[in-house]
Parts: C-alpha cells; structure tokens; sequence
C-alpha cells in the first residue's frame, strides 16, 4: 500500500492509518516473492550511478526503509546505507535482521540535521 505524500510525514500517520505490517520474526528475512523485479531494478539503478560518479561504494539512503529488505540487500553489496523510518518497529527489525544503521524519524523535516550527504536515495 502507498501513502499520499502529501499527507505522509510523521508517525502520527502511519500509527493511525496502520500502513504497516509487521513481519513475524521468521518471515522477516524472506525475500518477497513480488519484490524480485523491484530488487533488479534498484541494482540496475546502483551500479548505473556507480558509473557516473566512479565509485565503487555508495553513500546510500533508503527514506522509508521499512523492514530494511533493499537496505540490507545493498548492504551485501557492500554500499553504506542509512535507513530512516517513521516506524520505530520496522527500524529495530532492519537493524536486527539486515544490519542496517538506522534511525527513527519524527517528520521528514529531521533529515535536514543529518550531516552526512548521499549519492543515491531509494
């Protein structure tokens, strides 16, 4: 399910509209079956900006990561990733299953204090 942007923004909304469902804890590292094409996709996007900037490494973030699946499979493809999340359960399971840095956010306003700048954002 999408959320309208322009209603989306902080946690209030996802708490009281419940966008997300939680994955059990043994279905939490499966590779969705309808996320295949999806997966291609962003790896076909990665390596075409691994090219035009001439790194081999990106600095990554993944804005509504979820449960952190693409986060962690960028991860493996060894790129930095910082996942960020309105949900604080999705946040503890991408960095409990994927090893993924993340963070929790409020708004999506809290990234201007990030001090970090990326290369991609999925």
């Amino acid at each position: 399910m999408f959320s309208d942007p322009f209603i989306a923004g902080d946690q209030r909304y996802y708490s009281e509209n419940q966008i997300y469902s939680i994955p059990a804890e043994d279905k939490a590292r499966e590779r969705p079956p309808s996320n295949t094409i999806i997966l291609r996709e962003l790896k076909v996007s990665v390596d075409q900006c691994c090219r035009r900037t001439g790194k081999k490494v990106l600095d990554v973030l993944d804005f509504g990561m979820g449960s952190g699946f693409y986060a962690g499979e960028l991860i493996a493809l060894e790129h930095k990733v910082l996942g960020v999340d309105f949900n604080s359960a999705m946040v503890e399971i991408a960095k409990k299953y994927f090893g993924v840095e993340a963070i929790c956010i409020e708004h999506f306003s809290d990234l201007n204090t990030l001090e970090r700048k990326f290369d991609f954002v999925v």
